[in-house]
């Protein structure tokens, strides 16, 4: 009787081998599913001024940003786009409740750049915050709420711009918000 190996034993001979990567393979899985990791943190703060000041410089209208909001507001993202002759400000918040809230802000058509900012929210009606008024929107798709403007109505002058505060922060967050916007003077005229 031959004890010779066939084609067909051949695999077994890989069986250490096969065995030890499934080995690693259960302590990787089971550490995974077993330690403890940390939970997901806040958004981390982000500097800003050095590109609000660029924006201020190369808009042409008076770009707007948040001064004096109360402890526990968090900028943690800003972005300057400036394509197509157009320029879009956008600065994002975090509320001390973790909401997120916007300031968009651009020289593009008004009824398109609000109708994307605000996710094409129905109107809720208007809202004066900070001796302004804005229009609220509401889109449920998200839960986002938004509240717009033109610069025309904010500013009185200058090429036209709409600024949207939104997200999914509350009516009052956002309001917060909207009042404490100012522009390059540190004032903003009443609509």
């Amino acid at each position: 009787m031959s004890t010779s190996t066939t084609a067909v034993d051949a695999p077994w001979r890989r069986g250490p081998r096969v065995r030890s990567l499934l080995g690693v393979l259960a302590v990787v899985t089971v550490s995974v599913l077993v330690l403890p990791r940390e939970s997901a943190s806040p958004a981390t703060s982000v500097p800003y001024a050095g590109a609000l000041a660029r924006a201020r410089h190369d808009a042409p209208f008076d770009v707007l940003a948040p001064v004096g909001l109360p402890a526990g507001w968090r900028v943690t993202g800003v972005r300057l786009d400036h394509h197509d002759g157009r320029f879009h400000w956008h600065l994002q918040l975090a509320a001390p409740s973790e909401a997120v809230a916007s300031v968009d802000q651009s020289d593009r058509p008004v009824g398109p750049f609000v109708g994307e900012m605000t996710e094409h929210g129905g109107g809720q009606g208007v809202v004066t915050a900070g001796s302004r008024t804005w229009v609220r929107t509401y889109s449920p798709l998200r839960d986002h709420r938004a509240l717009w403007s033109s610069s025309l109505q904010l500013l009185g002058s200058g090429p036209d711009a709409a600024v949207v505060v939104g997200g999914t922060a509350s009516w009052s967050e956002l309001e917060l918000v909207a009042a404490a916007l100012r522009g390059r003077s540190g004032a903003l005229a009443a609509g």
